[in-house]
């Protein structure tokens, strides 16, 4: 439908209501409506005026703490509260952006050297002043809060990351696993116990990865202790497996001194699955070979064996896994003694 033909139609729409509004029953719907919107408009107003009890969520914000104050307990970010007064109090409130308590230092009270309170009746009365004066607070939660906190240095820690992956059958974790930071700063009024030389993620376990993953983790300091950052990001590298085919040389071993076992054929075809950034690297040359000790004279053929291989290489497979062979004895001098 071009642009015409939609002009068109909307005229067309746009005709057909004028002419159903100039009938009688499209006039006396109008004015059904009319009457409508200016009741619910009136019904609105009273409401209004009606004494309502409504939940807030206040947002908790600390300013101006001293540099060398570290927060070991978590803030609670919000505050619940129940509020009562004229709807049209409130309306600002429902409309608008929610109020948010700030809190300065100088607002706690201390208690010993490493907690601050700010005690129900203080926070009750800081609440009240964020609505209006006519505004009753009918519940708060939590009614107060108690921090603990700490002057003392941090000591830096390494990471310990948490976690059971497994790629999907097509797949392979190749590379190592990272953690960024890899080291966070561990923060206690008391000290760290020696005991403590690293800090653990919390754990999770994936399976089937078929690419890529970047994991978000918390860190999990002991009680009574804070870590800065508290998460960290670990990176798990996944690629695809690619199958790689190569003709390689046989090799022997275990052969004694002065003989000679040559395989037939002594080329073999030997077929894996590696890595995409190791097929591209060329890292890995499979390692074939017939060993002298599964020599049988009732056989004439040898087992093909596969020399050790690196855990990202999957699958791998020779072609023929037997082969014909001959072995090259001395020759005993019939003069020898």
């Amino acid at each position: 439908m071009n642009k015409n033909e939609i002009f068109s139609h909307i005229e067309r729409s746009k005709a057909k209501l004028l002419a159903k509004a100039s009938t009688r029953q499209g006039k006396n719907l109008l004015t059904f409506l009319v009457f409508l919107v200016v009741a619910a408009f009136f019904w609105f107003l009273m409401a209004l005026n009606d004494e309502v009890e409504k939940d807030y969520t206040i947002e908790v914000v600390i300013n101006d703490m001293p540099e060398d104050i570290t927060l070991l307990s978590d803030v609670a970010p919000t505050i619940g509260v129940t509020v009562k007064d004229h709807g049209r109090s409130l309306l600002r409130y429902d409309w608008g952006n929610p109020p948010k308590l700030k809190l300065d230092f100088s607002d706690f009270e201390l208690v010993g050297k490493d907690r601050m309170v700010l005690r129900e009746q203080k926070m009750k009365s800081m609440i009240r002043d964020l609505f209006n004066s006519s505004t009753q607070i009918a519940y708060v939660k939590p009614d107060s809060l108690n921090i603990w906190y700490t002057s003392m240095p941090a000591e830096t820690l390494p990471v310990r990351i948490n976690i059971d992956v497994q790629a999907s059958p097509q797949h392979i974790i190749y590379g190592p696993i990272t953690v960024e930071p890899d080291s966070v700063m561990l923060f206690s009024a008391q000290g760290i116990p020696s005991s403590v030389v690293s800090i653990a993620t919390e754990e999770i376990a994936a399976r089937g990865l078929s690419d890529t993953t970047v994991y978000e983790l918390s860190v999990i300091p002991p009680k009574g202790t804070r870590a800065i950052p508290q998460k960290v990001k670990i990176t798990v590298p996944v690629e695809p497996l690619i199958s790689k085919k190569v003709n390689t040389k046989l090799s022997t071993t275990n052969v004694p001194a002065n003989y000679n076992l040559l395989p037939f054929p002594s080329y073999v075809d030997v077929t894996y699955l590696l890595p995409m950034s190791a097929y591209a690297n060329n890292s890995f040359t499979p390692v074939v070979y017939v060993d002298y000790r599964d020599y049988k004279p009732s056989k004439s053929t040898l087992p093909v064996k596969i020399g050790r291989t690196p855990d990202y290489v999957k699958s791998i497979s020779v072609v023929p896994t037997e082969v014909e062979y001959v072995i090259e004895r001395p020759v005993r001098n019939p003069d020898s003694k």
